[in-house]
């Protein structure tokens, strides 16, 4: 059997069909085999997503809380204590007009308080009943953290961790990831006198 060359118009497929087209339509065809094909082949290996976290300092320690559960950062101006709070409510401060707690969160993970200094930053979040202000040494950046990069913490961290998804290995040391429901229970990192 002798094949036949195809005639200008018209051309062979796989599979042997010939179809009367431009050379254009068969390139679209051609392509979009291709890109069904990718898709396939995609859809088997799911592409993980970055999650986004304020990186901050408290110590020597670098800790993350998800952006979504920030409000804002704001500079520390005038916080007034309130008698008879536990500890690491640092005290009260005006927000444009509106009272917000503040939460010495070095306190709440069981640190040793210091004075708020000009490198102090409070992240406004969403408590139970309201905004809520944690007080943290400073800010450092805004990471994309992977969920396959956490990890499991190692025993030393175990209690901090108890608060969080997990930590970060990093150059400079371990991100400890909390999480912001975890910080907000009563029973939440050291015990208040």
């Amino acid at each position: 059997m002798v094949k036949k060359k195809p005639k200008k118009g018209i051309r062979s497929l796989p599979g042997g069909d010939t179809t009367q087209a431009t050379e254009e339509s068969l390139t679209l065809r051609e392509y979009l085999e291709v890109l069904a094909e990718e898709e396939l082949d995609e859809s088997s290996e799911p592409e993980e997503t970055p999650e986004l976290w304020v990186s901050f300092v408290l110590g020597e320690e670098l800790f993350g809380l998800k952006v979504e559960q920030v409000r804002e950062v704001l500079r520390v101006g005038t916080i007034t204590r309130v008698p008879r709070s536990p500890a690491s409510l640092r005290g009260v401060t005006n927000m444009r007009g509106r009272v917000l707690a503040v939460v010495d969160l070095r306190v709440r993970l069981g640190m040793e308080a210091t004075e708020a200094g000009e490198g102090n930053r409070i992240l406004v979040t969403d408590g139970p009943s309201g905004p809520v202000g944690l007080l943290v040494d400073r800010v450092q950046q805004m990471e994309r953290i992977l969920p396959s990069e956490v990890q499991e913490s190692p025993d030393r961290r175990a209690a901090l961790t108890a608060l969080g998804r997990g930590v970060v290995p990093r150059e400079e040391g371990v991100l400890v990831l909390l999480e912001l429901d975890a910080l907000m229970r009563p029973e939440a990192g050291a015990s208040e006198p």
